[in-house]
């Protein structure tokens, strides 16, 4: 009896220190290709404006499981800026402050992989983006592809958390050629649904960006799962289109969420790696994100 009671206790604490990535035993060994990840639009334009995604801050939205977040960059005064589509429009400060945010977040969770996607209207240089990287010491924890990886080569999040390369970063737009190879070109690994979608069935699930012919099937994809209204007002010769912030709990419920992506796996044959969200905390974002990394 005593011999039993040793082996139940020694299963019981294996159970308990089974390792988890991202929150989950079974991750550890998918393929980052291959795992599904809410992704906050605008993540830190926190607050109740209209030109503001978000209602709680970047640290509160990752301890709550969200693991993938946008970044609107623009270089104004000799800096890298986080603003919406101008500085003079909404400006929530410095890019390092943000990557230090991150960063602190990170070095308290070692078992995450977390990615940021960049995106670089004012065509910033690559060695900037760096300087505010090393600064703040997230350069040494980049991910690093030594060649282009094809959709089933990424390693898994269990090898990128063993590694200490456990923050993955895109930028659609880079510099060309790239000099910071941590830096990876968005459009050469993923493609995404069209961006201001104004119907809240979202009915479609074409490809919008890269516009120029790609092989879909060999590329991972993000969903702009965003519903937004049209405002009378233009913008640089655009109508303005704002998020409907009241709809926010219906937009990202599971029923919402499955839909769009029930449509993108029968046009795709798979689901999507990014499901991309406005006020990430309303709603059933983790819970959607789970189900589909089942």
């Amino acid at each position: 009896m005593r011999i039993i009671h040793l082996l139940v206790c020694l299963v019981a604490l294996g159970l308990a220190d089974a390792r988890k990535c991202n929150g989950h035993e079974h991750l550890c060994n998918r393929k980052y290709s291959n795992v599904t990840f809410v992704g906050s639009h605008n993540a830190n334009f926190v607050g109740d404006r209209i030109t503001h995604n978000q209602n709680v801050p970047v640290t509160r939205q990752l301890d709550i499981g969200v693991r993938f977040l946008t970044i609107q960059t623009h270089w104004k005064d000799g800096e890298i800026r986080m603003c919406h589509s101008k500085c003079w429009l909404l400006d929530v400060g410095k890019l390092e402050d943000f990557l230090l945010e991150v960063s602190r977040w990170m070095k308290n969770h070692p078992n995450e992989v977390v990615t940021l996607l960049l995106t670089n209207p004012t065509s910033i240089r690559g060695r900037d983006f760096a300087t505010a990287f090393r600064k703040v010491g997230m350069d040494k924890i980049a991910f690093t592809p030594t060649k282009k990886l094809t959709v089933n080569s990424w390693p898994t999040l269990g090898q990128l958390i063993d590694n200490k390369k456990r923050l993955v970063v895109f930028m659609d737009y880079p510099e060309k050629p790239r000099r910071e190879k941590w830096i990876m070109d968005w459009f050469s690994y993923s493609w995404e649904t069209p961006y201001g979608e104004l119907d809240s069935n979202f009915p479609h699930c074409k490809r919008d960006r890269p516009q120029q012919h790609i092989d879909e099937s060999k590329y991972m994809y993000l969903i702009n799962h965003v519903w937004n209204i049209k405002m009378g007002a233009k913008f640089e010769g655009e109508s303005v289109k704002i998020p409907t912030r009241l709809a926010a709990n219906t937009t990202n419920s599971m029923d919402s969420i499955s839909r769009q992506v029930k449509l993108c796996k029968a046009k795709w044959g798979k689901i999507p790696n990014v499901i991309l969200l406005d006020f990430i905390d309303e709603g059933d974002a983790i819970k959607a994100q789970d189900h589909f990394n089942s």
